[in-house]
């Protein structure tokens, strides 16, 4: 019965880091939305892309059109989040 329990805790302690981390965006600075993100992003198993994307699907607007004048993105999601965080920085 510990081994059911332990498993649907786990699940439900990702299924919720998902929800959070689909439904969240950029309302302050991006080094708060990053700390934020990493919290629920340590409790998903999934690849960089996918949370690369989602973190990119977040930023705001603002950020989004400054990152369209760097050509030479990191593929990295820690990577990226701190040329978002330096790019907010900036502005």
């Amino acid at each position: 019965m510990e081994g059911i329990k332990t498993a649907f805790g786990e699940a439900d302690t990702r299924e919720a880091a998902r929800r959070r981390i689909k439904a969240m965006t950029q309302t302050g600075t991006v080094s708060e939305y990053w700390t934020k993100f990493q919290s629920d992003m340590n409790a998903l198993k999934w690849d960089n892309q996918a949370l690369y994307d989602e973190f990119y699907d977040g930023l705001s607007p603002e950020i989004r059109k400054g990152l369209a004048s760097i050509l030479d993105k990191p593929t990295d999601i820690r990577e990226f989040a701190q040329l978002c965080v330096r790019l907010d920085n900036e502005m």
